[in-house]
């Protein structure tokens, strides 16, 4: 039975096939975990072992160059940068990663250079346009920054890290009125946002509103944030470790009860943990604040399904394959219970409608095949 993940993580590179690949994507999954719990020595020596088995990946080299540059040594993530072959995949995350580097190594023009190939092979890639955006700053090329910013705002209007750029170099340049705005704009977005909250504080300073000013530098003393607990709690799901992940999501839900997708990962670490009574309803919570979110509707339905409870299982399927009728997982998953309430021939057109949108669903396969045989 499938259940769906959140996936909060950036594409990665080549995924060679060879023998070792399942061993090295598994290691590779937990080292972008473990820099995301900041755990960067642990992190190296997973890719140092990975290296060792597969010194020619590609791949490999990249991560090696982000761990390193988690490690503030940004020379040596360089150099594992370099030794990355122009041939593998997804380039424009290399020429980003690289942009990065040399703009913390004070070369502020080899990295507009290198953010640039980024988007000139893909034109909408929003990481390379904050990385052309920050080496501009760097060179304080104020003017085309905030166009960089604003690109990456029409691309995507709620990014918060191009509202709280822009808004920090509206700041900068004394247009203060005007970083407000941004500050506000992210702080909609994320309420418990210290460093915007700090940034509105200043902005206010600058104006003379000095009450003002006051309130939001209170406001930032102490402040927890919930979405810093709640993607540390993925980070920790996704090395395997689900009841220090529930820790997390219980304090992230603690500081905003109606944070949906909270609700929904706390859900999958209950189902992980064999705690379905909990997860069903974590999974419940996660659609009445998110009535869209497929993913929680279809985990719902796993949930249901868990306990024997079918219709509702079905209509949580089908509610999930309405709001995205090209996802596969909940029309296989419908198939599954449809099947045990013995309605075979439903249950067929549930697995064919599967694998029209995932030929190679091998689940799907296998459960066709099982039905087919049938007389």
């Amino acid at each position: 039975m499938n259940m769906d993940d959140e996936n909060d993580t950036e594409s990665e590179l080549d995924t060679p096939d060879d023998d070792d690949t399942k061993d090295i994507d598994k290691i590779r999954v937990k080292v972008i975990n473990l820099l995301k719990v900041e755990r960067p020595r642990k992190a190296m020596k997973l890719v140092q072992q990975a290296l060792e088995m597969a010194p020619e990946r590609t791949s490999l080299h990249h991560l090696q160059g982000q761990v390193e540059l988690a490690l503030d040594r940004p020379e040596a993530a360089l150099a594992a940068f370099d030794r990355v072959s122009s041939r593998a995949a997804n380039q424009e995350v290399l020429a980003k990663d690289r942009a990065k580097v040399l703009r913390t190594m004070g070369q502020p023009e080899q990295a507009l250079e290198s953010a640039q190939k980024a988007m000139k092979l893909v034109p909408d890639y929003i990481p390379a346009i904050l990385e052309a955006a920050k080496a501009l700053e760097a060179l304080d090329e104020h003017q085309r920054a905030l166009r960089a910013y604003e690109s990456a705002l029409e691309l995507e209007t709620e990014h918060r890290e191009a509202h709280y750029r822009r808004g920090l170099l509206l700041h900068r340049v004394g247009r203060n009125r005007e970083a407000l705005e941004e500050f506000d704009k992210v702080l909609e977005l994320r309420p418990r946002f210290k460093e915007a909250l700090q940034a509105k504080g200043m902005a206010h300073d600058a104006l003379g509103e000095y009450d003002k000013a006051a309130v939001s530098l209170k406001d930032s003393i102490g402040v927890e944030d919930e979405v810093v607990y709640n993607d540390k709690g993925v980070a920790l799901s996704r090395l395997g470790q689900n009841g220090k992940a529930v820790l997390y999501y219980q304090k992230a839900l603690e500081l905003n009860p109606e944070f949906g997708t909270a609700w929904f990962n706390i859900g999958k670490a209950y189902y992980r943990l064999g705690d379905a009574k909990s997860a069903l309803e974590a999974f419940q919570r996660a659609v009445e604040l998110k009535p869209d979110h497929k993913s929680a509707w279809n985990n719902l339905g796993v949930a249901y399904r868990r306990q024997g409870r079918y219709q509702e299982a079905c209509h949580s399927y089908r509610k999930a394959v309405a709001l995205d009728p090209e996802y596969a997982w909940p029309q296989h998953n419908l198939g599954v219970v449809l099947e045990q309430m013995g309605e075979v021939e439903e249950a067929k057109e549930a697995f064919k409608a599967a694998l029209k949108l995932k030929p190679d669903y091998p689940e799907a396969k296998a459960a066709l095949r099982r039905l087919e045989r049938r007389k």
